[in-house]
């Protein structure tokens, strides 16, 4: 079933589009462009520089933010369209289209011990990737606010892999969005969650209502 005229997000706003398996799991930032009878059209996402390959029938998630809460929706890939100024992916949302309290979203302090493995620097020097130490400053269902030294190997737009003690430990891949060096050569980056696996999900939302009434 498409989705409801009241339910469409705004045009012009931040959303994120998320392939949940294959090789090009993960979580890309995207803008609402248009919408036409029962399909939406995103900016055609972006992976290291060149459009991300999708293909007709893939199916993805969208995360659209709005003013008063997020809009959620399992969508299907129905064609990329490159006529355009802005190159275009043009989406057939699935199903209802649910709304999400910005709540879920918080961002609570923390001093998480995590251990951490830059996939991409593995990718291009083979066997010498190494597990380095850190730790998350602040954690939301979005990512984390991670430090570490300033030798450790990795840049922005790469992916990490992560060690998140929680109620128990968990492996979740994020990707760098921002890097930037601090004082006592400590570096801090800005790592946003990929495909976050739902058994995970409900474990840090847990954490965050515990940090959050430690609070009051």
């Amino acid at each position: 079933m498409a989705a409801g005229r009241q339910q469409v997000p705004q045009i012009g706003g931040r959303c994120f589009l998320t392939v949940q398996a294959g090789l090009y799991k993960g979580k890309y930032p995207t803008r609402m462009e248009d919408v036409k009878d029962d399909l939406w059209a995103f900016a055609h996402p972006m992976r290291k520089g060149a459009l991300l390959p999708l293909y007709r029938e893939m199916a993805v998630t969208l995360l659209c933010e709005e003013q008063s809460c997020h809009l959620f929706a399992h969508a299907t890939v129905v064609r990329s369209d490159m006529t355009g100024t802005v190159p275009l992916l043009w989406v057939r949302p699935e199903g209802n289209v649910e709304r999400i309290q910005r709540r879920r979203f918080v961002r609570v302090p923390c001093l998480l011990d995590m251990m951490a493995f830059c996939l991409d620097f593995e990718e291009k020097n083979p066997l010498k990737g190494r597990w380095f130490a850190g730790k998350a400053a602040d954690i939301s269902l979005g990512g984390i606010r991670f430090r570490c030294s300033r030798s450790a190997a990795f840049g922005e737009e790469d992916e990490l892999f992560l060690r998140l003690a929680l109620s128990e430990p968990f492996w979740v891949v994020t990707k760098v969005i921002r890097r930037s060096d601090l004082p006592d050569d400590v570096c801090e980056a800005g790592l946003e969650f990929q495909a976050l696996p739902r058994v995970v999900e409900k474990a840090l939302l847990d954490f965050i209502r515990r940090q959050e009434l430690q609070k009051r």
